[in-house]
């Protein structure tokens, strides 16, 4: 497990921290030499220990990418960022052509390369507010929302530009390059944590937030699936978004069939899972689920049994 993998604030538990950013080696609690803040100890056993010790409040606040500062334990939110072609920043930074334009070369090895840049310049604006009084800029953390490997199987899906194509295949190979190159080859410490998106069967712009996709079991297993299994097994990616839409009765958000009993069951996924933006509220509200978010299986069972022993 690498370091990076722990909740989405507590990247930020050993970093060195400037006056305006909350400091979790100066609080009162820091004194009392917690368990979260012995760099020697597992990340597991720190993160178990710093969770024991918040509120159900400060759990859900710790939940807001955005949220407001846990002062008691000096930390902040994750404030991820986006970076599918380029980092997104409030300062100019190098960008690259879209996705379907990447994808168009077959080159994984350039792909990879981009991501590489990418990565560097993501890690240059982290480390340069931790170290420059007089950094200019939004001070951005480590978890960034990329890459997006939905398949563009639908020509009116207006968002075609930020995949990699039609082709499982293809959107595979290419995927696990960016990945790879986002996330670094420490064998210990994450460049950036990517985050797949979106998990899965979304390629429907129109009512996505309500869509119920019934996709036969063989088009999961052979074409709608296939690129997550490939960009979380092989190229291990850190993060999982869940997407706005549900499969065969069932929301993205709860879905225990995709997200446990394939994600972390059979792909041994060690990550975490994030929703789409605002996708759980979305979720309670929408009363096209109804009775769905307390279902907690899908009907695939015999998907579930060839996921579990494919290779």
């Amino acid at each position: 497990m690498k370091m990076l993998h722990i909740t989405a604030f507590a990247a930020f538990l050993a970093a060195p921290c400037l006056a305006d950013e909350p400091n979790p080696l100066t609080v009162p609690l820091a004194a009392t030499h917690p368990l979260y803040l012995d760099t020697n100890a597992t990340v597991d056993a720190r993160v178990a220990d710093l969770v024991s010790r918040m509120t159900l409040e400060e759990k859900g606040i710790a939940l807001d990418h955005d949220g407001p500062d846990l002062d008691r334990f000096g930390l902040r939110s994750d404030k991820w960022n986006q970076c599918l072609h380029g980092v997104w920043w409030t300062e100019p930074t190098t960008m690259f052509p879209v996705s379907i334009a990447m994808a168009a070369t077959w080159d994984t090895n350039l792909v990879h390369a981009e991501a590489v840049a990418i990565s560097d310049e993501a890690r240059a604006i982290y480390n340069g507010w931790h170290e420059d009084p007089n950094f200019h800029g939004a001070h951005k953390g480590l978890i960034y929302r990329a890459p997006v490997i939905n398949i563009s199987r639908n020509p009116y899906w207006g968002r075609i530009n930020e995949c990699f194509g039609e082709d499982p295949y293809l959107t595979g190979r290419i995927g696990v390059a960016y990945v790879r190159g986002l996330q670094g080859d420490d064998p210990h410490y994450l460049k950036l944590a990517a985050t797949l998106k979106h998990f899965a069967v979304n390629n429907v712009e129109k009512d996505r937030k309500k869509l119920n996709a019934r996709v036969p079991e063989r088009m999961l297993y052979e074409y709608w699936l296939p690129h997550w299994r490939d960009c979380i097994v092989e190229a291990g990616a850190e993060s999982v978004m869940a997407s706005y839409n549900g499969i065969n009765g069932t929301p993205d958000n709860v879905n225990h069939w995709l997200l446990t009993d394939v994600l972390k069951d059979a792909w041994h996924h060690d990550g975490f899972v994030v929703s789409d933006l605002g996708g759980v509220n979305t979720m309670v509200r929408n009363r096209s689920w109804p009775g769905a978010i307390f279902r907690t299986r899908n009907s695939c069972r015999t998907f579930q049994r060839r996921c579990a022993t494919a290779s």
